[in-house]
């Protein structure tokens, strides 16, 4: 793209593509995704700075059930005195991403989703994470959702194994 960047969360999340965050299991990445979700959703800076208008996020959830988002929800607002809820809103998800996309571009247009995160991009994929058409059409069935997007992904042993340690996301 030509031209400055544009950031919806500095120095984080460029808008209008999809980030990914990647790192071995375990490292809270879905902590800080949620973290990030809810700095762009309340305009109070947990993590990075954003100089947009606070606006709605969608949180769609491949990997844990409801009770355990709002758990980390709820330690996050306490963590830094929040009284409001930001309109942060989970959905469970079950079925791979590329198979619900123009229902959840319905649902973005409809809430005005300015961002939404997928965790974690293994599970979304539904398929080999190895495989270059499973991962062409996920990207793809992202684009479809004309949203800002911040993928969560992490790393097996046996992907770090064939790498030798070399922290890569495909």
């Amino acid at each position: 793209r030509a031209g400055p960047r544009r950031w919806l969360l500095t120095p984080f999340i460029e808008e209008g593509g999809a980030t990914v965050l990647f790192a071995p299991g375990g490292s809270c990445k879905s902590f800080l995704a949620l973290a990030m979700a809810m700095t762009v959703a309340s305009g109070v800076d947990l993590v990075g700075s954003s100089h947009v208008k606070p606006m709605p996020v969608l949180y769609l959830d491949w990997e844990t059930e409801a009770p355990e988002h709002a758990r980390r929800y709820q330690a996050l607002r306490a963590g830094v005195g929040m009284e409001q809820e930001p309109p942060v809103f989970y959905k469970r998800m079950r079925t791979a991403l590329p198979g619900v996309a123009d229902r959840l571009a319905r649902e973005i247009a409809k809430k005005g989703v300015g961002l939404v995160v997928i965790d974690s991009l293994g599970k979304a994929r539904g398929g080999e994470p190895e495989s270059a058409e499973v991962t062409l059409n996920t990207f793809n069935a992202i684009d479809q959702l004309r949203c800002t997007a911040i993928c969560v992904d992490h790393l097996s042993k046996e992907a770090m194994r064939q790498t030798k340690g070399r922290l890569a996301p495909f």
